[in-house]
C-alpha cells in the first residue's frame, strides 16, 4: 500500500490517466485524471461532493477491470465432468467388448495352457536336446527348478480388478 502513496498524492514522476488504463505501475495514478482540469481550483463547497464523484468513478473503473480479468472457475469444473463422462461411456464399451470376447478369450486360455510341458515331460525332453554333454547335470537341475516355478506361477495366476481401464479402441464392422 506504501508503494501507491506517492501516486495517490500526485507524485511529479506519476504517469497520465491514459497510460494507467494501458500499463498501470505502483508509480500511475490511482484516481487518474482529475474531472475539472489541474490549473482550476475547486471552490470549498463543491469540493466534497467533486471528490465523491471521484471516488465512485474509480471504484466504477476498479470495478470493471476486475470483472473483466475474472476467471470463471466453474466453467472449467464443467469440461471435468464432461471429460469423466466420457470416460464412463468409453469405460462401459470396453467392459461389453470384453464381456462380449470373453468366451473366446476363455477357449484360447485353456488350448494355449494345455500346451505347456509338465515337468515330467521336460525332464525326459531336456537330457535329449542337451545330449552334447556340454552342460553339467546341476545346470540341468536347476532348469528343471526354474521350469517347475514357472509352472507353478502360472498356475495360481489370478487377476483382480483395481478400477476401470479406458482404452481407445476402434471396432470396425
Amino acid at each position: 500500500m506504501g508503494n501507491w502513496c506517492s501516486a495517490c498524492f500526485g507524485d511529479s514522476r506519476s504517469e497520465s490517466s491514459d497510460n494507467f488504463d494501458q500499463h498501470p505501475t505502483e508509480r500511475s495514478r490511482l484516481l487518474g485524471a482529475d474531472i475539472v482540469s489541474q490549473n482550476e481550483e475547486p471552490t470549498p463547497h463543491n469540493y466534497h461532493a467533486l471528490s465523491q464523484l471521484r471516488e465512485q468513478e474509480t471504484l466504477k473503473r476498479i470495478v470493471q477491470r476486475t470483472a473483466d480479468n475474472l476467471i470463471d472457475i466453474s466453467s472449467t469444473r464443467m469440461l471435468d465432468r464432461i471429460q469423466d463422462e466420457h470416460a464412463a461411456q468409453r469405460a462401459h464399451e470396453y467392459s461389453a467388448l470384453v464381456k462380449e470376447c470373453q468366451p473366446q478369450l476363455a477357449k484360447f486360455t485353456q488350448k494355449n495352457t494345455a500346451r505347456i510341458p509338465s515337468v515330467e515331460e521336460a525332464k525326459d525332453k531336456i537330457p535329449r536336446l542337451l545330449a552334447t554333454g556340454t552342460i553339467k547335470r546341476e545346470d540341468i537341475d536347476q532348469i528343471s527348478d526354474i521350469m517347475e516355478q514357472v509352472k507353478t506361477a502360472v498356475h495360481e495366476m489370478r487377476v483382480q480388478q483395481v478400477g476401470d481401464i479406458v482404452v481407445p479402441m476402434v471396432v470396425s464392422v
